[in-house]
């Protein structure tokens, strides 16, 4: 039997996975999760809510996509909220914490070829 295309066994295969969209692409402005609530924002009721991983707040994605007009930073605990985290709160995926850029890596190489081992 191959494995992507089932078994013998008659089971039927797990669900695809949903990924983000590309950063390059517009916000979700609806989010694509099964939770339906209130805003904590706007207070529209009945909406699609996401969760922010920073501290567990719920809003709808109308609200979340306005994070970027307030430099990313959370409404309530006024952390910053990377674009690729709110774009996986908003997809209803887990990408938390988001990978450490490049450059982090980088400047961590260069610190070991400058200091000498001890």
């Amino acid at each position: 039997a191959h494995p992507l295309l089932g078994g013998d066994d008659g089971l039927p295969l797990p669900p695809p996975t949903r990924r983000p969209p590309p950063l390059s692409s517009a916000l979700p402005t609806t989010a694509l999760t099964d939770e339906t609530g209130e805003c904590t924002i706007c207070y529209d009721d009945g909406v699609k809510i996401a969760t922010l991983k920073c501290c567990g707040n719920k809003a709808c994605a109308t609200c979340l996509g306005r994070l970027k007009e307030q430099d990313w930073k959370c409404y309530w605990c006024r952390q910053h909220v990377p674009e690729r985290s709110l774009r996986a709160a908003l997809n209803g995926v887990e990408v938390w914490p988001p990978p450490r850029p490049k450059s982090a890596v980088r400047k961590t190489d260069e610190q070991r070829r400058v200091e000498p081992p001890r």
